[in-house]
């Protein structure tokens, strides 16, 4: 974490230059982490402390309790959300449809199940090469093409 000169500082004639630094609120462990745990953003936890996002960050980057606050929260988030989508996709008494959008929502996010899984959990992205190999040649192919291609060395076509 890196530690930045605090404002107020000294002019070259001695006297104080710049408005006092906005400290965090005694709560703000607290706040911060209730906050990132209802889903909202730097900004939003920012707007609700009466600071701005940059502000914010410093807090975050300076206070090690802070950070730790925020992602606390989020890993809240999180795991709430989740939550629900297991209940969903556990209840039997659950629509159908319901359980297996959230069945498929979990698998592609938490398993990186998708659009271009084969069923067997790798997710191959977007790109995919098929090489088609012809079987092998029977004994008399296999002659026959040395013979075709030793003909091409010897004519000068190789």
């Amino acid at each position: 974490m890196s530690k930045r000169l605090a404002v107020p500082t000294r002019g070259a004639q001695g006297g104080v230059v710049g408005r006092p630094r906005k400290e965090p609120p005694a709560d703000a462990a607290t706040r911060i982490r209730e906050l990132a745990a209802t889903g909202h953003t730097l900004l939003g936890v920012a707007a609700e402390l009466g600071v701005g996002v940059k502000t914010l960050r410093e807090w975050l980057s300076e206070r090690e309790d802070l950070h730790e606050a925020f992602g606390h929260g989020r890993d809240k988030e999180r795991f709430t959300l989740h939550n629900v989508l297991y209940t969903i996709a556990t209840d039997a008494k659950a629509e159908p449809r319901d359980r297996i959008n959230a069945a498929r929502t979990l698998l592609t996010t938490r398993h990186g199940y998708g659009a271009n899984d084969d069923g067997d959990g790798v997710n191959r992205g977007g790109v995919r090469v098929v090489l088609n190999i012809p079987d092998s040649l029977s004994d008399s192919e296999y002659a026959a093409s040395l013979q075709i291609a030793s003909r091409r060395v010897t004519d000068g076509r190789g």
